[in-house]
């Protein structure tokens, strides 16, 4: 039951803290620390609305199962699972999960709003063993965490933090390199 409530909290504190405009997402002790807002001079809401939705068909597997919501050239959320893409090593052991992510895209003429949350962060089932089962931002003994009780980052951390970071940082790098035509995944005259 406390974890179940420690959880209702953090997904609370996280939404919250996610509605400030930034420069790059960070991870802060209740989550990423905002949302991004890219330019795209010349597109419409409808261009950019399709570019995404290409993107996300050859980048998420089973992108229209991941699609939790879709209003037309308004918004579009994914829950995106990145398997094995966060890990720390504690000892000689390598702990490793699977987080998934909300991303989130809301279009207006010229821009894309981009959200990005930590919906969970299970353990991978190939590691582990007697280990805590979930990541969590703030924590105690009943699992691990990037952030001691005071919101002071755990030096062991500083990896995951990274990686986590990263992740969420190239999923907006790789929807506006595709949405600007930067990207592998367009069209080519082969």
């Amino acid at each position: 039951m406390k974890r179940k409530l420690l959880l209702l909290l953090f997904f609370i504190g996280a939404s919250i803290q996610a509605q400030e405009k930034v420069n790059e997402l960070r991870i802060t002790p209740e989550g990423f620390n905002g949302f991004l807002v890219k330019q795209f001079e010349g597109k419409t809401a409808e261009e950019l609305y399709q570019a995404v939705t290409k993107w996300s068909e050859y980048n998420i597997n089973n992108a229209s199962v991941s699609n939790q919501s879709n209003i037309e050239n308004e918004y579009l959320s994914y829950n995106v699972m990145y398997k094995s893409g966060l890990f720390i090593r504690s000892g000689l052991a390598k702990l490793v999960w699977d987080p998934m992510f909300k991303v989130e895209f809301r279009f207006k003429d010229g821009k894309v709003r981009y959200d990005i949350k930590i919906i969970s962060m299970n353990m991978h089932p190939n590691y582990g063993g007697k280990y805590p089962q979930a990541m969590i931002f703030r924590g105690g003994m009943l699992a691990y965490s990037f952030f001691n009780k005071k919101g002071k980052p755990k030096a062991n951390t500083e990896q995951a933090r990274n990686q986590i970071e990263d992740i969420a940082n190239s999923i907006i790098g790789s929807v506006s390199d595709h949405i600007n035509g930067e990207s592998e995944n367009t069209k080519s005259d082969w």
